[in-house]
């Protein structure tokens, strides 16, 4: 018989910023191997296997093998959601160097999160499309119209 949700399990594997940053990446929706990500986050590959392993019980995080290589992604729509969200409500921390100022403005400019477009881009393509009557916002509902 199950029972209740076990949030302490889901803010324990949150508390870490190793396993956030490994979720943060793989919320662009591609499938990356251990070496990406540890390069990505910079830490050791033994430890984000480790992190990897915690994620994937959590039926957060899947894998596939091709060849010698294990691929990660993604596999629940809800985590994205949910990062989204935590994302909203967080304090912003201050940038500390240039590269992180370039990352930053990318990340502004256009990017992909899970399965849809967002950033600048996102937001001058959505407006685009009903500024044209391709789709309609109304009372939060969006429709496609006819036209689109």
């Amino acid at each position: 018989m199950k029972g209740f949700p076990d949030l302490q399990a889901t803010t324990k594997v949150l508390s870490d910023q190793s396993r956030l940053e490994i979720l943060t990446i793989l919320m662009d929706g591609k499938y990356h191997n251990v070496s990406e990500l540890a390069k990505k986050t910079k830490i050791k590959s033994h430890t984000t296997s480790y992190h990897l392993k915690q994620l994937c019980e959590l039926n957060w995080v899947a894998s596939y093998k091709q060849g010698r290589n294990v691929y990660y992604y993604l596999c629940s729509e809800d985590v994205a959601e949910l990062l989204e969200k935590l994302m909203n409500i967080s304090p912003i921390k201050e940038i500390s160097s240039f590269n992180e100022s370039i990352e930053l403005d990318k990340l502004k400019k256009g990017r992909s999160c899970y399965r849809h477009l967002a950033g600048k881009i996102g937001v001058d393509f959505f407006n685009f499309l009903v500024q044209k009557g391709c789709v309609k916002l109304e009372n939060n509902n969006l429709e496609l119209t006819d036209k689109g």
